[in-house]
């Protein structure tokens, strides 16, 4: 995963970061599509370095789709809250154009072996830039 993200590391801020994370389908969608509802989550990739997030979008085979990088100064808001009795975290994101971002991040992933450590560190990363 660092070489996936190795390609966004910007000279004295590299990403420190990476954890993977789902974008839920709205209630809506979930509604109209039942048990389907898994086909409209998106999938990330999502890492972090001292001014910026950088998004990987990923198709429902794992395969990485567009990239976006948002810059800590383009965020309004974070909130942080556990999610499903402490399994994991939910992240939201309000953007200084009146956009929202809601990661739900499991704590545990088979793929990444540090993706608790990570996600610990990520919520006092964005804790520290006062952007909670």
């Amino acid at each position: 995963m660092k070489e996936t993200f190795s390609r966004f590391d910007e000279e004295n801020d590299p990403v420190l970061y990476r954890i993977y994370g789902v974008i839920t389908a709205t209630v809506s969608k979930m509604l109209l599509l039942g048990i389907l509802s898994a086909i409209a989550h998106q999938y990330f990739l999502v890492g972090f370095s001292k001014t910026r997030m950088v998004m990987i979008r990923l198709d429902i085979l794992g395969k990485q789709k567009e990239p976006a990088v948002i810059y800590y100064k383009y965020i309004q808001n974070v909130q942080i809250t556990s999610w499903m009795f402490g399994i994991g975290k939910k992240i939201y994101f309000k953007l200084t154009d009146g956009s929202k971002i809601r990661f739900k991040f499991n704590k545990t992933n088979v793929m990444l072996k540090k993706q608790k450590e990570n996600l610990t560190a990520v919520c006092d990363l964005l804790s520290a830039i006062s952007l909670v």
